[in-house]
């Protein structure tokens, strides 16, 4: 009808009301269309969270919709801790399971009102044991150059040079390890590789296999954490199995060619320190640092980055090998569990001299274990000892003091040491049974001289020359000091330019003499731009040079 007011509060009576100026009518009528129960019945037809029955954190977050055709909509959710009220996803630990969640959807509009229940599962996170491989290389490509084909390995920039990575299937005079291929990898001018593994572990494993295929002029495998100046590293460096920390090599292990060895880095980014093993054909950990090294750098080992050759390197060198590369958190490549097998053994001297008549007693050993932590073995609990002692203090003479070390849990497991005794005669002449002398350094000129003797008696003579003998009258001519202790020191023996060093002991007549060639550091003389470059980017060993000219770097 027709209306007075904008209200539409006075219908306009056609039949009874007089116009008598302009007025203005207000048309109000009923749209012809869904009652608010038809809207509502529409939104919870059209309402829905798409496929919910396997949610992790990598689901996109559900979308809550809050309102539609004028009709509102709340949510309830029994477990707001696995899906939030913003629809992000949280996986539950996995020893807690996958969790079934209910979300209630209430949809109003006036007086009309539908619910509609939607059931979720969120999967809970894998077992930590369980993770998925960072890395898994095995080289299964076509054989050739990686280069060129699609792998997930690219070169450095910069850093690609002229050494070669190749896929093979075979090599020769070794076997392959089961399943895999290898990369072999042949150094001249520096190359690098580089893949990613992203993370977000504290600890992690890498872990490869690689061979060395000659004794002599080997390329070498370096794996490691950035491309310059690595904070962490570990390989094959000839024939030396090394890790490396803060952009410092250490050379460890010696390893056989043309044999395998499945190398084992663990990384702790939390405490800063590296751990590395290489494992037995037991399939047992042996340690090649000394226990956890402590690195200052800065590093998450984002990449590993496969590094060989050297600007120094002029020719193309023989062959080395690598493959099954595995890189993980440290909870999803546990340690084998560590058996006993006896390793290191200290504290047994290799020769004791005794006077006549006094008594002898046996040492006491530290037995190490050769696997995992190599930590101390117990007595009678991990092992077993037996001596065989036939030293007979009455009688001066010579004789051999036998211990045997039979592993607890594998009787095959034996080890014999022995050791020399001398049951001397305070009446005989004293003996000169060996000498060391610690590295004079470069701009040093002191040495620490050991000299280890049969009798704590006597006077001992020294003389420093350039000859590699000198008489008695000669050495008796030099210095001397007295003796006493079977393990006699100088200490900072002053050297200039002699090479030797010269002994003879004076007690109930003249012991043997003892000529020593005294050890001095090597260095690396610089005197050209080019041996300065080769050595910033040198691997070897050698740890002092010496500048002995200007450089022009123009």
């Amino acid at each position: 009808g027709w209306f007075k007011e904008t209200t539409l509060a006075t219908e306009w009576q056609f039949d009874v009301d007089v116009v008598n100026q302009d007025i203005t009518l207000y048309a109000g009528w009923l749209m012809d269309g869904p009652t608010d129960q038809e809207k509502v019945q529409s939104v919870h037809d059209w309402l829905t969270l798409g496929d919910i029955d396997a949610l992790t954190n990598q689901s996109a977050r559900l979308i809550l919709a809050t309102s539609r055709d004028g009709a509102s909509i709340t949510w309830s959710i029994d477990k707001p801790d696995y899906i939030q009220a913003n629809g992000l996803i949280v996986q539950p630990e996995a020893e807690t399971g996958d969790q079934t969640v209910t979300l209630v959807a209430t949809i109003t509009l006036g007086s009309a009102a539908l619910t509609k229940t939607f059931v979720a599962t969120v999967l809970a996170l894998p077992d930590i044991t369980e993770a998925p491989n960072l890395i898994e290389e095995g080289f299964d490509y076509v054989n050739g150059n990686i280069l060129s084909a699609t792998t997930p390995w690219a070169p450095v920039s910069g850093k690609t040079g002229s050494s070669l990575y190749t896929v093979v299937d075979s090599i020769p005079l070794a076997t392959l390890p089961t399943g895999s291929k290898a990369l072999k990898v042949e150094a001249l001018t520096e190359t690098q590789l580089e893949t990613a593994i992203p993370h977000s572990y504290d600890v992690i494993v890498v872990e490869m296999s690689v061979l060395q295929s000659t004794a002599s002029n080997g390329s070498a495998i370096h794996m490691q954490s950035s491309a310059s100046s690595p904070v962490i590293g570990f390989g094959l460096d000839g024939t030396s199995l090394y890790y490396r920390v803060d952009n410092v090599q250490y050379k460890v292990q010696t390893v056989d060619i043309n044999t395998w060895y499945q190398l084992r880095l663990e990384v702790d980014f939390i405490h800063k320190t590296i751990e590395m093993f290489y494992y037995s054909p037991e399939g047992q950990l042996i340690q090649v640092t000394p226990g956890k090294v402590a690195f200052t750098g800065t590093t998450s080992m984002q990449s590993l980055f496969l590094r060989t050759g050297s600007s120094t390197t002029a020719e193309l060198r023989s062959p080395a090998y690598v493959t099954n590369i595995v890189a993980n958190r440290v909870e999803s490549m546990p340690r084998p569990e560590v058996i006993v097998k006896i390793g290191e053994i200290t504290g047994i001297d290799a020769t004791v001299s005794i006077e006549e008549g006094q008594a002898f007693v046996p040492q006491v050993p530290t037995v190490k274990n050769m696997f995992g932590e190599q930590v101390t073995l117990v007595l009678d609990t991990d092992y077993s000892l037996t001596i065989t002692n036939p030293v007979n203090t009455a009688v001066a003479g010579d004789y051999v003091v036998t211990y045997t070390f039979t592993n607890a849990a594998d009787s095959s497991d034996i080890v014999v040491v022995t050791q020399d005794v001398n049951v001397y005669s305070v009446a005989q002449p004293n003996e000169i049974t060996n000498v060391t002398t610690t590295l004079i350094p470069y701009l040093g000129e002191t040495t620490d001289v050991t000299v280890t003797l049969l009798q704590p008696n006597g006077k001992l003579f020294y003389l420093l020359s350039n000859n590699e003998t000198e008489t008695v009258t000669a050495i008796k001519a030099g210095s001397f000091m007295d003796i006493t202790n079977v393990s006699t020191v100088l200490e900072d023996l002053v050297v200039t330019n002699e090479t030797y060093l010269h002994m003879v002991v004076e007690l109930n007549g003249d012991s043997n003499l003892m000529h020593h060639a005294l050890t001095f550091e090597s260095i690396t003389e610089l005197s050209t731009a080019e041996a300065f470059y080769q050595m910033t980017t040198s691997t070897s060993d050698t740890s002092t040079y010496v500048l002995i000219a200007d450089i022009d770097f123009a």
